[in-house]
């Protein structure tokens, strides 16, 4: 029997070796295994910058030249002085319904940004409406327009 709320995904646009990806959540295990240098540090990372924010940020990994900053973790465009990246939970509150906590990053700034995807317009505690489908990158096409 599923209980609720839970993680049932997380998401990336614009992040650095994971463009446009969807990770989904075994509903029971809650261990991440993997190659080395697979993504399993991102994924942590990514979960923090979201639900904890990033002046408290402590990166899962540090690499060996420098430490790891949410600036950094953004996918740089040639050309272009400011890129952004984008990094989705969706949480399954109900059985198929959905709220979506998300942060995004700046690629000039170490602080993240973050927002709530749902079905309604209202914010207060009790009136928040679930979507009932997944909010994920894979939906929507790559172009050069910015998601901001």
């Amino acid at each position: 029997m599923k209980k609720y709320p839970r993680i049932y995904s997380l998401s990336t646009i614009g992040i650095i070796h994971h463009q446009k990806n969807d990770y989904i959540f075994h509903p029971y295990c809650t261990d991440f295994i993997g190659d080395s240098d697979s993504g399993k540090s991102i994924i942590a990372d990514l979960l923090q910058l979201i639900f904890v924010g990033s002046s408290v940020f402590r990166s899962a990994t540090i690499p060996v030249k420098d430490r790891r900053e949410p600036d950094g973790l953004v996918l740089r465009s040639p050309g272009k002085s400011l890129d952004y990246g984008y990094a989705f939970v969706n949480i399954e509150i109900a059985n198929g319904q959905f709220v979506t906590v998300s942060a995004y990053l700046e690629s000039t700034s170490k602080a993240t940004r973050p927002f709530i995807v749902q079905a309604g317009l209202t914010i207060e505690q009790d009136d928040f409406a679930p979507c009932r489908s997944l909010f994920m990158p894979s939906i929507f096409k790559m172009t050069n327009v910015s998601f901001h």
